[in-house]
């Protein structure tokens, strides 16, 4: 005896979903407004604590890991913009991550970089707008 089951319908499938990429690019904004609050911080945090070695070692590895993160958000836009064939974009982000990737973590100052990356977003930001609208 065979029985008759309702058809179920996908209820993630009536929703709005994002595209991929899209989610993507969300993603490493996130990343690159966290690495602008946290890289600072973790500096100031390993120039108060290098007197304590497994501390300072401790907080230099997030500093690292948070670099690395930052520049890995930057490839996943670059791949997103050329995939999407906003190649002037792409270029300038190609730059920023080979300043970003150049630029050393025991510097001081922060400031000079999380400007750039400030302005970088709302720049990608606003060009984004247009081009999902």
């Amino acid at each position: 005896m065979l029985l008759n089951a309702p058809e179920r319908t996908n209820i993630k499938a009536s929703k709005k979903e994002t595209p991929y990429a899209l989610a993507k690019l969300e993603e490493s904004v996130r990343i690159i407004r966290q690495a602008i609050s946290e890289l600072p911080a973790l500096r100031k945090r390993l120039e108060k604590s290098r007197d304590i070695k497994s501390k300072a070692r401790e907080i230099y590895n997030d500093l690292q890991n948070q670099h690395r993160r930052l520049l890995d958000a930057l490839d996943t836009i670059t791949l997103s913009l050329l995939e999407a064939g906003q190649d002037e974009l792409a270029s300038h982000s190609v730059k920023l991550n080979q300043s970003v990737k150049s630029f050393n973590p025991m510097t001081p100052d922060y400031s000079k970089l999380c400007a750039v990356l400030n302005n970088y977003l709302s720049l990608f930001l606003a060009l984004l707008v247009l081009f999902v609208t």
